[in-house]
């Protein structure tokens, strides 16, 4: 399936997404300023975010969405980034781990309730046969 037409984030053009929020060549634009952060990191790891903006020219705006998307990491949770469900302060992503672990037992209480009630059913019709549609 095609996916839906969207407005680019980024730079406002209308392109055909596939899931991301940013047009095929704002992508391409990410990923490239993506690894010269990540470059720049290796050589100088306890750099702030001001310092890899400075160093790489790549918007502070940009840094941030990387820290949020999960593909860069602080090392101390210092409140630049905080859980959207708690507040708490988070090195990456969009929430803390205390909050991730409930939402996790949550759905696995949901998909075993789930999975115990399709046992049920299944035990049931343990053994019996049907098909589809039946002749005429």
């Amino acid at each position: 399936m095609q996916g839906e037409f969207k407005k680019c984030r980024s730079c406002g053009q209308i392109y055909r997404s596939s899931g991301q929020p940013f047009c095929s060549a704002c992508v391409l634009k990410l990923d490239g300023e993506f690894k010269q952060i990540k470059e720049f990191l290796y050589e100088n790891p306890d750099a702030s975010i001001a310092q890899v903006v400075e160093a790489t020219n790549v918007e502070e705006k940009t840094v941030f969405y990387l820290l949020k998307e999960g593909r860069l990491e602080m090392k101390e949770a210092s409140g630049y980034l905080t859980c959207r469900n708690c507040g708490s302060p988070i090195r990456s992503g969009t929430i803390c781990e205390a909050c991730a672990k409930k939402l996790s037992s949550a759905f696995e209480s949901v998909i075993g309730k789930t999975r115990t009630a399709g046992s049920a059913d299944k035990a049931a019709n343990k053994g019996k046969m049907y098909t589809e549609t039946r002749r005429k």
